[in-house]
């Protein structure tokens, strides 16, 4: 239990101690997946989304910031993930639940983008890796000219905290036809990087 409460205090420890984040893809029987990778001083700590995800979202802003800048590299890839659609957080409040059953590398970039840059309330804002086009109604998990459009509005929201870093930044899709399907967040800004909320936590372990 220790051990767990401790670890993120030794992750900040260690990166300001110059050690290294990146994000790396691993494929699978022809498929493909990417993972955040924060390399310790005797091994490399891989993280999806899920609730162990906090361990990301308290690294410095810098690093943050790094690792959304080396995800838009990602936004060219079109291979399809090996994970399934699935439900971001056992915490999701609403009824709705996607068709699509498959999404893609770019999606899953963006997916991370999201995280990164909004802590545990991306849980409420992105519970699903499915984009929704709201005026045509539709589902959203591979190359298209919608994600097209989508991959540009979030080029310019990491440019824009790139510049200023998490200070007075805004949704990546407000304002646009498109969302996060299921998503309970629509408007909101945000002053600063929001801390991560203990109630989207994983179950602690004796």
């Amino acid at each position: 239990m220790k051990i767990f409460l401790l670890l993120p205090l030794l992750i900040q420890f260690l990166f300001s101690s110059a050690q290294k984040v990146f994000v790396e893809k691993r494929d699978q029987h022809e498929r493909t997946s990417i993972s955040i990778a924060i390399k310790l001083p005797d091994t490399i700590r891989y993280y999806g989304v899920n609730c162990g995800f906090e361990d990301v979202a308290i690294l410095p802003d810098s690093a943050k910031i790094k690792l959304m800048n080396e995800l838009l590299s990602f936004l060219s890839d079109t291979s399809e993930c090996y994970i399934p659609v699935y439900n971001l957080t056992n915490h999701y409040m609403g009824k709705k639940f996607p068709v699509s059953k498959k999404f893609n590398v770019q999606v899953e970039a963006l997916v991370y983008i999201t995280y990164l840059g909004l802590s545990s309330r991306a849980f409420v804002y992105c519970p699903f890796p499915v984009l929704y086009d709201k005026e045509e109604k539709k589902e959203i998990t591979k190359f298209s000219p919608e994600l097209d459009e989508i991959i540009r509005f979030y080029r310019t929201w990491v440019k824009e905290i790139t510049k200023k870093g998490f200070f007075n930044y805004s949704l990546p899709l407000h304002g646009t036809r498109y969302e996060w399907f299921g998503s309970l967040m629509d408007n909101l800004t945000f002053e600063k990087y929001p801390l991560w909320e203990k109630y989207y936590d994983c179950p602690a372990v004796d």
